[in-house]
């Protein structure tokens, strides 16, 4: 929050506070990663998702800020095989996700003959 609000050092502070309290905490460190985004330390939102994620394997917005970071350097097969991974787990196993982006079918439902 204190992102938004032009407040990044404050913000800084709070999640490094954060994780010093509670350094298991899969939500404090997915919001970390996403103020170390905000900061364009992608590296650093990538590794610190990937310590949230060793928590709590379905913790969606660690997942999401890590392929958030891939993308915004330019890694986007790794941003890609991360969708594939977390979908899944998101989603009860209910989605499998199609690989042929360029048509725009990103998901597909095998129970739904799509």
């Amino acid at each position: 929050m204190l992102n938004f609000l032009g407040r990044e050092d404050e913000a800084k502070i709070q999640g490094e506070t954060g994780i010093k309290q509670d350094p298991a905490n899969s939500l404090i460190l997915g919001l970390y990663s996403v103020d170390l985004m905000f900061f364009r330390q992608f590296d650093e939102a990538i590794k610190m998702s990937q310590v949230a994620l060793r928590y709590d394997p379905s913790a969606l917005l660690a997942s999401s800020a890590m392929a958030w970071a891939y993308f915004q350097l330019g890694k986007y097969s790794e941003m890609f095989n991360l969708f594939k991974e977390i979908v899944p787990v998101q989603y009860g196993n209910k989605i499998v996700f199609n690989q042929s982006i360029t048509d725009g079918d990103y998901f597909k439902d095998p129970s739904s003959g799509c």
